[in-house]
C-alpha cells in the first residue's frame, strides 16, 4: 500500500506522486451492474455520454450531477466502465465536490489541446461549512501560547496574518506578511502539533471549520492530452482539495503526450487550506517540465 497522509495542515501541496507505481487499468464492470438511483447520483442521469469523442455535454453533466448531489447530500457514482470526455474551451467551469464520490473503474479523458483558461480547475473539493474571515483581528498572540482566547463552533484550521511584519524567503527577492496556520479545538486550545512560532498582532485571519465526517473520493482513471500552448506559469487543470478530513483512495493519472516543455502543469492533486487529508493507493505519472 502506498500512502501519503497530511496529518495536520497543508497550506499548499501539489502532488504529482512520481514515486508511485504506474497506473493499472481496472477491469470494466458495467455488464452486471444494477443502478441504485435511490442511493447515488450518476453522471448519465444528467446527460453524460460514454465516449472519448469530443463533446460538450459530458462535463456539463458532471458539473450538474455534483451540484444536485451536494444539494441532496447524496454520494456520486460514476457509471461503471464508462469513459467520460472533458474538453477545454467550451466549459470553463469547475465541478464542486461536497459528497462522497466513487469513480471506481470509470475513465476520464482530459483534452487540453484547445485550452484557454489555464487556472480553471476540473474538480474542487470543499466543505459545506463556510469559513469565517477576520474574527481574530486585533488579537495579540505570543509565541508558545496554548489558547487563542476565543471559542469556536467546530474544531478549526485557523490562518493568522500580521502584515506589519514581513518575511523573506531565502533565495527569493520577494517578501510576504508573517502568517501561520494553527489547529484549534472548540475551546480555542492550540494543537501541540501546530504551535504558534512568532508573536502576532493579527491584521487578518480565516477560520476554516473541520468536518467531523470523512469525505471519500475513490477510484478513477484519468488520462490527459496535454495542452499545446506556451504558458509562462503553471497550468492548474487539476483536482483542488480544500476540505479537511478527506480521503483520496485509488486514483490513477497519466499523460498521453508528455513532450511539450512549454506547458508545465501543477500536480494533478492540489491540497491547500485543509487538515487531515489522506492520499493512498494512487498511481500518478509526473509531468515533464
Amino acid at each position: 500500500m502506498k500512502k501519503l497522509i497530511a496529518f495536520l495542515f497543508i497550506l499548499i501541496l501539489s502532488i504529482p506522486l512520481a514515486s508511485l507505481s504506474g497506473c493499472k487499468t481496472r477491469a470494466a464492470s458495467a455488464g452486471d451492474y444494477v443502478y441504485d438511483h435511490a442511493t447515488y447520483e450518476y453522471y448519465s442521469t444528467y446527460g453524460a455520454l460514454n465516449t472519448s469523442v469530443p463533446n460538450f455535454e459530458t462535463f456539463a453533466a458532471i458539473i450538474e450531477t455534483h451540484r444536485v448531489a451536494n444539494e441532496l447530500g447524496k454520494p456520486v457514482k460514476a457509471d461503471p466502465g464508462w469513459t467520460y470526455y472533458i474538453g477545454a474551451g467550451a466549459w470553463n467551469q469547475t465541478a464542486i465536490i461536497q459528497t462522497d464520490t466513487y469513480w471506481d473503474d470509470a475513465k476520464f479523458v482530459i483534452d487540453d489541446r484547445n485550452l484557454v483558461e489555464v487556472n480553471q480547475r476540473l474538480f474542487r473539493v470543499t466543505s459545506k461549512m463556510p469559513s469565517i474571515d477576520d474574527s481574530l483581528v486585533g488579537k495579540a498572540l505570543k509565541k508558545g501560547d496554548t489558547n487563542v482566547g476565543m471559542t469556536f463552533e467546530h474544531d478549526s484550521l485557523v490562518s493568522v496574518v500580521d502584515n506589519t511584519k514581513m518575511r523573506h524567503r531565502r533565495g527569493f527577492n520577494d517578501s510576504h506578511p508573517q502568517r501561520e496556520e494553527i489547529l484549534v479545538d472548540k475551546n480555542g486550545n492550540i494543537d501541540s502539533g501546530t504551535p504558534i512560532l512568532s508573536d502576532y498582532v493579527v491584521t487578518s485571519s480565516t477560520v476554516r471549520p473541520i468536518d467531523t465526517e470523512q469525505l471519500v473520493i475513490k477510484g478513477g482513471n484519468f488520462t490527459r492530452i496535454r495542452a499545446e500552448i506556451q504558458n509562462r506559469g503553471y497550468i492548474n487543470r487539476n483536482i483542488l482539495i480544500e476540505r479537511s478530513n478527506t480521503l483520496v483512495d485509488g486514483i490513477c493519472y497519466e499523460i498521453q503526450n508528455n513532450e511539450n516543455p512549454d506547458s508545465p502543469y501543477n500536480g494533478f492533486l492540489r491540497i491547500q487550506n485543509s487538515a487531515h487529508v489522506t492520499v493512498q493507493n494512487s498511481a500518478n505519472r509526473a509531468q515533464n517540465h
